[in-house]
């Protein structure tokens, strides 16, 4: 086959396989579009906040599974540089063709990808991004700070990466640099003082608890106080009726 060939059928069908969103295909079987909820956006990040650990879990595992196929299967099968069939899955990921070019950030389907290609350097920024998550709780400028740091080490350090040649460097900086262009609403928020962030709890909870769960909670005790409210209401009714039919005068007839 043609290598020109081969390079168009595997941007292709890498493209094509991003724009698999894993919150999409969740989302449809529980009959919800997260895309509708929190801040809009079709990550990992935002099922957390919307959706549950569950939910969460599952598009993340398939997201970074994208990356995954997209490199060990797709690249080996065409013959070409894996690098370039992670971009054009990262690439669907954020613009997918079968949701209205609306997806996620780019970074589950990168991770996943650069695992397989580069997974010295992945150890890496994953370790920059779980510490810095939690010591600020912030993901999404988290998350912009370890693709940062990946760029400027595959710049400097691309050969111990195995990203020696010139082509996977500026393709990796490239998808690092997509990754960063996502997040510009967070890096906005953040610079406002307004990005949403995961609080720790105590250490005997042992989790972590958005802001967003928080409100949930108190919106529900309130829920349930105004319930019992209305209850009270309810059965003081019958009282106050048999009161006032107790209590009306009785008139008699003359003889």
């Amino acid at each position: 086959m043609n290598a020109t060939i081969s390079i168009a059928l595997a941007l292709v069908s890498a493209y094509l396989l991003g724009s698999i969103s894993g919150s999409m295909l969740i989302g449809r079987i529980k009959g919800v579009d997260i895309r509708t909820q929190g801040s809009g956006n079709a990550g990992a990040t935002n099922a957390l906040r919307t959706q549950g650990k569950g939910f969460a879990l599952a598009t993340a595992l398939i997201d970074v599974g994208k990356g995954v196929i997209a490199v060990m299967l797709i690249a080996a099968f065409f013959h070409v540089n894996p690098m370039l069939t992670l971009c054009a899955a990262v690439l669907g990921h954020c613009f997918p063709i079968y949701y209205q070019f609306r997806g996620g950030k780019g970074a589950s389907a990168a991770v996943g990808g650069l695992a397989c290609i580069a997974p010295l350097l992945t150890l890496i920024i994953v370790a920059v991004w779980i510490v810095s998550l939690t010591l600020t709780g912030y993901v999404g400028p988290c998350t912009v700070l370890a693709a940062a740091l990946a760029a400027l080490l595959t710049l400097i350090y691309g050969s111990n990466f195995n990203l020696s040649d010139p082509l996977s460097q500026s393709l990796a900086c490239g998808m690092f640099a997509l990754v960063i262009v996502m997040h510009h609403a967070n890096i906005r928020r953040f610079l406002l003082g307004t990005e949403q962030r995961f609080a720790r709890m105590k250490k005997k909870r042992g989790c972590c608890w958005s802001s967003r769960r928080r409100q949930r909670k108190k919106l529900a005790k309130l829920h349930c106080a105004q319930q019992k409210i209305d209850a009270k209401k309810i059965c003081l009714i019958p009282n106050i009726m048999s009161f006032t039919s107790a209590s009306k005068p009785v008139f008699y007839a003359k003889a």
